[in-house]
């Protein structure tokens, strides 16, 4: 299975009058915020793989459209469980905050 993962951050291009201090939040900043999005990547990752297990171990079904429909409801029961470990992760973190993704 592979898995990719896109992760969008922030791009700025201080302008020439910006404090060096500044510029070294901004480094900070970003460093920290991509320490925060690679758990939200792990969670991801392991919601993957627990689908893949999941829908790897179904058995047999009568008909396509009854293997579908219990594909996707496995895949959707699975993908509820991390959205909510999403929402504490973020909840728990203040969205990078504590872990110093914080600008600035």
């Amino acid at each position: 299975m592979n898995v990719d993962a896109t992760i969008t951050f922030p791009h700025w291009t201080p302008p020439g009058d910006v404090s060096p201090e500044l510029e070294e939040q901004w480094r900070a900043y970003l460093a920290a915020l991509a320490i925060h999005e690679d758990g939200h990547t792990k969670i991801a990752l392991e919601a993957a793989n627990e689908i893949a297990t999941a829908l790897s171990s179904l058995p047999a079904y009568p008909s396509c459209a009854e293997l579908e429909r219990t594909a996707d409801a496995t895949g959707e029961r699975i993908l509820e469980r991390y959205r909510q470990q999403e929402l504490n992760y973020d909840h728990e973190t203040e969205h990078g905050a504590t872990q110093g993704a914080r600008f600035p």
